[in-house]
C-alpha cells in the first residue's frame, strides 16, 4: 500500500463515497474524521470483501481505479503477478490526449502592464474630487467655489487646500478677497 503521506485524501473519500454509494457494504466508510492510514486500510480491506463475495462488477470504476493506486507499488518490479493478487484487474489506463499544437501563452508576457493614469496638476488622479479640486485651487477659487466644483463640502475642500500645502509642498497664495491660488 501506498505510504500515508503519498495517499491523495480528496480520491480517497471520492472513491470511499462511490463506494459507500452502492449500498453493499454492512457499514458504510466514515470518510469524515478518520485517519487517512485506516480510511485506505478500511477501504482496501471492504473492496478485497466484495471482490470476494463475487461482487466485483458492482464495485465503481472510481472506487476500482483508486484501489488499483493504492497497490501500484506492490507490483513495480515484477515481484508479484498483478493479475494473480489483484481481484479487481483492469485495463491498462488510457493515454493522455495528445497535446494540441497551440502554444501554451507565456504567463509573464500575458500580464497586464501597468496603466498610465492621467493625473491632475498636482498629481491626483483625473475624473475624481480630488482632481476637480485641484484644478480649482490651480485657476484659483475660493473654498466655496472650490467645493462647488469638485461636489463636496467646504471642510472637504478646506482639508485638501491643507493637503496641497502639507504633502504635495504646493504654495498658496494668501486669500485675497476670499480666493486661494496653489503652485506647485
Amino acid at each position: 500500500m501506498l505510504e500515508e503521506k503519498l495517499i491523495d485524501i480528496g480520491e480517497l473519500r471520492g472513491a470511499c463515497k462511490a463506494l459507500n454509494a452502492t449500498g453493499l457494504l454492512e457499514t458504510k466508510l466514515k470518510v469524515v474524521g478518520t485517519k487517512k492510514s485506516t480510511l485506505a486500510e478500511l477501504f482496501a480491506a471492504n473492496i478485497e470483501k466484495m471482490a470476494a463475495d463475487g461482487n466485483e462488477e458492482k464495485i465503481p470504476k472510481e472506487s476500482k481505479d483508486y484501489y488499483n493506486v493504492l497497490f501500484a507499488d506492490e507490483f513495480v518490479g515484477g515481484e508479484e503477478d498483478p493479475a494473480k493478487e489483484d481481484p479487481l484487474k483492469e485495463d491498462p489506463p488510457k493515454k493522455d490526449p495528445p497535446k494540441s499544437d497551440k502554444p501554451k501563452p507565456d504567463k509573464k508576457k500575458d500580464k497586464p502592464k501597468t496603466k498610465t493614469v492621467e493625473t491632475s496638476v498636482f498629481g491626483h488622479r483625473m475624473n475624481t474630487m480630488a482632481s476637480a479640486l485641484d484644478d480649482a485651487f490651480a485657476k484659483g477659487a475660493s473654498l466655496e467655489q472650490a467645493a462647488d466644483a469638485a461636489g463636496c463640502k467646504v471642510p472637504r475642500a478646506k482639508d485638501h487646500l491643507a493637503h496641497l500645502k502639507r504633502d504635495i509642498g504646493c504654495k498658496v497664495s494668501e486669500p485675497k478677497e476670499g480666493v486661494f491660488k496653489a503652485v506647485k
